[in-house]
């Protein structure tokens, strides 16, 4: 029955135009004022009827989709790694708070070959799939982007942007110059002198940049050199990454006394490889993270620069709905993060 029912039927059951019930749906005032009980009586044949708007037809009318994509980099298992990423799920949880708030819906989208071969990142605007994007873990040589910029598509980078683009306005991200200058500065101020720095050693995203920029202030301020302190072990974000990082430690028998590592979740996989080995933190190696959680979740107190990852998906999503309206609003695009000395160093 609902695939039958149409717009006229709507209007025939609550006395009015067809005009009528699309600008009450579509939220569409105008000039012409509804009264309340003719919006109720509106509603209430929506519902008897089970009328069930055509989602085509209103993009075409309105020019508007009501959606907005979260592009995300692809893996082979996408699923199983992208949402292991506790700031991810925190971002996410802040874009779709303010989004929906708004009247729009968000679509995940993963950017795989075809979307790059394909140019999907122009399509899905010209389609009039969506009316902006969120951009996240964009990597440094990802300038195709610059054709939103050329074309006039709206969107924002978050955590990350590619090295083409130097528009503040739409990059959101954490202090994480300022986050990585603060744990290191702590560790160094414990005396820790050679420290395995576990992050990813190609020079692929700006946070990655930023990271080490933040590592180099501290350790100028200190008086001292990156070779001479810094010890790079390749490492990632995940849980797996860090059990990995405290291996290649122990197993090669590195020799530091410390171990930064990039997140919340690498630094508890690098923990409990440790009390498995029986190895004692911070006896035998401290631990400390530059990318944490505001609210940590782990039984043991990480010493870490804790991110309002929530605030921040919330910001860059008021950016966002901002430029679709044509508004000038002014959003704190970088936010400052928070030390937190642990039980781990």
């Amino acid at each position: 029955m609902a695939g039958s029912v149409n717009m006229r039927d709507v209007a025939r059951r609550a006395g009015v135009s067809p005009g009528t019930v699309s600008r009450v749906l579509s939220n569409r005032m105008g000039r012409t004022q509804v009264s309340e009980s003719t919006r109720r009586k509106i509603l209430d044949a929506v519902h008897e009827l089970n009328y069930v708007p055509n989602i085509n037809a209103r993009r075409l009318f309105s020019n508007k989709s009501g959606v907005l994509a979260l592009v995300l980099p692809h893996f082979e298992n996408p699923l199983r790694y992208i949402f292991e990423d506790q700031h991810l799920v925190r971002i996410l949880n802040g874009l779709e708070r303010t989004v929906s708030a708004a009247g729009y819906r968000i679509l995940l989208i993963f950017a795989d070959h075809n979307y790059l071969e394909n140019k999907e990142y122009l399509k899905i605007f010209r389609s009039k799939q969506v009316d902006g994007i969120f951009i996240w873990g964009s990597y440094c040589r990802d300038n195709f982007y610059q054709e939103l910029s050329e074309n006039g598509f709206p969107h924002v980078f978050i955590t990350t942007r590619p090295d083409y683009s130097e528009d503040d306005s739409i990059y959101f991200h954490h202090d994480y110059t300022g986050a990585s200058y603060s744990v290191m500065r702590h560790l160094l101020e414990k005396g820790h002198r050679k420290i395995a720095w576990c992050a990813n050693s190609d020079d692929v995203t700006s946070l990655q940049r930023e990271l080490d920029l933040g590592i180099r202030q501290a350790l100028r301020d200190a008086g001292l050199n990156w070779d001479d302190v810094i010890v790079p072990v390749r490492s990632n974000y995940l849980y797996s990454n860090g059990c990995q990082s405290a291996e290649k430690v122990y197993m090669r028998q590195l020799p530091v006394t410390a171990l930064l590592l990039v997140s919340h979740d690498s630094t508890i996989g690098c923990y409990d490889y440790f009390m498995r080995h029986g190895i004692s933190v911070p006896g035998d190696y401290a631990l400390a993270c530059c990318d944490s959680l505001l609210h940590e979740e782990s039984l043991i107190r990480v010493t870490r620069a804790a991110c309002d990852d929530v605030r921040l998906g919330q910001l860059a999503a008021q950016r966002l709905l901002a430029i679709l309206s044509g508004e000038e609003v002014s959003v704190v695009n970088r936010i400052s993060t928070l030390f937190k000395a642990g039980e781990t160093t």
